[in-house]
């Protein structure tokens, strides 16, 4: 059996001679998301399978929503249908009550583990959690800046190096050393320093994305893909607090 979100972006595709998958179901307009199990996979332009994995009992179907909660296009497609914004309400007292909707829109039974997964399953597991990982420790390394303010950084570390090298000193270099009191070629420092710290945060996402992803793939059990989880995870906490900045270090689910 096969466990799987699937989104169908026109329910009006299908009729009752030819019905759309069944199983629980989420609707939002002519959207809909449907938790589905069956023996093979439901296919067509119509569907879209958001994540599939073979069934094994209870756990299966949390790691489905986790890992499309861990990609931010999956993630897209999937809150269009099942919104997880936060919903305010105020009771018969005039009270106000904010709820956040569970990611989980609904899901089918579960009985414990009728089979192991597969070691590719367990492989392609363990590369998402990794995958989590450096999206959330991206994530810190943004926090507080907006994306207007990221879209700037290449270009004024370019005008920074250009006016250490002896150029002239670019609008935006200039109107934030005035704003900040100090001199341009300051600014430019300061830039400059953020910049080659930025570079080797990302440096480190990659290098530690490819080294883990070989020692996962060459792992033969669920204890060796944990030990190369473990190891890398360890590896990149040293590192990142060396930079000030800690590394999420999910544990074994």
């Amino acid at each position: 059996m096969i466990d799987a979100i699937l989104h169908i972006a026109d329910t009006t595709a299908f009729s009752e001679d030819d019905p759309m998958p069944q199983g629980a179901t989420k609707t939002n307009g002519n959207q809909a998301l449907i938790y589905w199990r069956g023996k093979a996979l439901p296919d067509g332009e119509r569907i879209t399978v958001l994540a599939s994995r073979r069934y094994t009992g209870k756990g299966k179907a949390q790691r489905l929503f986790d890992h499309v909660q861990g990609n931010t296009g999956l993630t897209a497609t999937y809150t269009s249908v099942h919104s997880i914004a936060p919903v305010t309400r105020t009771d018969e007292d005039g009270n106000e009550h904010t709820v956040t909707p569970p990611f989980a829109f609904g899901m089918l039974s579960e009985h414990p583990y009728s089979w192991e997964p597969t070691l590719e399953e367990m492989q392609q597991a363990a590369k998402q959690k990794l995958i989590t990982a450096i999206d959330e420790f991206g994530d810190r390394v943004k926090a507080g800046t907006s994306a207007t303010e990221r879209e700037g950084w290449t270009l004024k570390a370019i005008a920074s190096k250009e006016l250490l090298a002896g150029g002239e000193a670019e609008a935006m270099l200039q109107i934030e050393a005035d704003r900040k009191g100090i001199t341009v070629e300051e600014i430019a420092q300061r830039v400059l320093a953020k910049a080659g710290d930025y570079a080797a945060i990302t440096i480190l996402c990659a290098v530690l994305r490819s080294d883990t992803s070989k020692a996962i793939d060459a792992a033969q059990s669920q204890v060796e893909i944990d030990a190369a989880l473990h190891g890398a995870f360890e590896r990149a906490s040293a590192e990142a607090d060396a930079m000030g900045i800690g590394f999420p270090h999910p544990t074994h689910q």
